[in-house]
């Protein structure tokens, strides 16, 4: 990705479905133009997209979180693959944002190990066993409230 108007995006970038997602703006962000560039390995040919420029609105007053649409609610990989999870949530103040592992009724927080990677609203699980697939909650708390959002991991293989 190029920009313009530089800002540090480091860290601050997912993609998702073809969308690209820039985590944690803030007012200073607003204006900034964006224009994303992807290349053949094989070819090295580079095609650009349409410059695009970030509008970022402060919130007025406390919304509570919330979950943003249209997010899977399973996710399949094949044994020995990573398996990427997300909970892309809104509201101000920012949520903070925490990973459980739900077996049954017990609720069993995610702290970054060797294979588990923990980023905010990401949640990665490295070299997937049979044994991670389950149900995995992402909970979202702010002064202005809370919402949890569940997905399933399945794995194939």
């Amino acid at each position: 990705m190029s920009c313009f108007n530089r800002i540090d995006v480091t860290g601050r970038l997912r993609t998702w479905r073809g969308r690209l997602i820039v985590e944690d703006t803030s007012v200073a962000d607003n204006g900034t133009m964006v224009q994303c560039r992807a290349a053949s390995s094989v070819t090295q040919q580079a095609r650009h997209s349409r410059a695009g420029r970030l509008t970022v609105a402060e919130p007025a007053g406390r919304s509570a979180p919330r979950p943003l649409p249209n997010l899977p609610r399973v996710v399949t990989v094949a044994e020995g693959a990573d398996a990427e999870l997300y909970c892309l949530v809104t509201g101000h103040p920012p949520p903070i944002v925490q990973w459980l592992e739900v077996r049954g009724a017990e609720l069993t927080p995610l702290l970054p190990s060797g294979r588990v990677e923990v980023s905010g609203q990401r949640l990665v699980v490295r070299r997937v066993r049979s044994g991670d697939a389950g149900v995995y909650r992402c909970s979202a708390t702010s002064a202005a409230g809370s919402a949890a959002r569940d997905t399933r991991l399945e794995v194939a293989g």
